[in-house]
């Protein structure tokens, strides 16, 4: 298959795909412009942009990230443009784009959907690749930026399935409790909130990965075991207010 087959199959899956999503509780804007979709790693970005591609008539999803065009170019991403205009001829589209980062240069082809030809276009990205100021200074003031977090506790509870009225129960309040002490030991990642074990490894591997692609390899840092004691040092003290001597006398007391 050559890349041009593989683009029109990947499309075709994500069409046919079906996926149990959660509704969170994020309003995106309506406006001309191109909508990026920003946050922290494992938020959510990918889901809320394919629950929204599943609501939408005549609309192209795809992930710039999938192995089988890896790496992608701008040529790959015209070409899916072009495969979205065939399937949906003269019309207006709606393109979702996930992993935008991995195309160097795409904001030439995001410029030209949304200015000159007048599609919609959903962007997400990486952290560690894709800020608002950076998308801003690419695009131009053709774009606006939503930042997706972490679930709120509302959304916590929505995941676990739990309904209730503004009278609760003696046993209602009793589990919200519990959820509320889950909810603060463990946060509101999605995936963690779903997992039932393994969740304080996931949260590691969370932080691991932040730590080296989102801060290391972003800023080239050379010394990472300072960087990691710092990192123990703002968990540690994260409820408490922090002198810079305090940081000083931190790091020579482990010395």
């Amino acid at each position: 298959m050559d890349e041009r087959d593989i683009i029109k199959a990947i499309i075709k899956e994500y069409q046919q795909r079906e996926m149990h999503l959660i509704p969170r509780d994020i309003k995106l804007p309506k406006t001309n412009k191109a909508i990026s979709i920003i946050g922290i790693r494992r938020s959510g970005k990918t889901s809320l942009l394919f629950d929204l591609f599943k609501k939408t008539e005549k609309s192209i999803f795809f992930p710039l990230d999938d192995d089988r065009i890896f790496p992608p170019t701008i040529k790959t991403l015209q070409e899916i443009v072009k495969v979205g205009k065939e399937m949906y001829p003269n019309e207006k589209i709606t393109f979702f784009f996930d992993e935008i980062q991995e195309v160097e240069n795409w904001e030439i082809v995001i410029k030209r959907l949304v200015e000159r030809e007048g599609h919609n276009v959903y962007l997400t990205g990486s952290s560690s690749k894709l800020l608002s100021k950076e998308i801003a200074t690419q695009l131009r003031g053709r774009s606006l930026s939503v930042e997706l977090f972490p679930l709120s506790f509302k959304e916590y509870l929505r995941f676990k399935g739990f309904e209730f009225d503004e009278i609760l129960t003696e046993q209602e309040k009793v589990l919200i409790l519990k959820y509320l002490d889950d909810y603060l030991t463990y946060g509101g990642f999605p995936e963690v909130v779903m997992e039932e074990e393994n969740r304080e490894e996931i949260l590691r591997e969370y932080l691991r990965t932040i730590i080296f692609r989102d801060i290391v390899e972003r800023h080239k840092i050379k010394n990472i075991q300072i960087l990691k004691l710092f990192i123990k040092f703002l968990i540690n003290y994260h409820t408490k207010k922090v002198s810079i001597n305090k940081l000083v006398n931190y790091f020579k007391s482990i010395e």
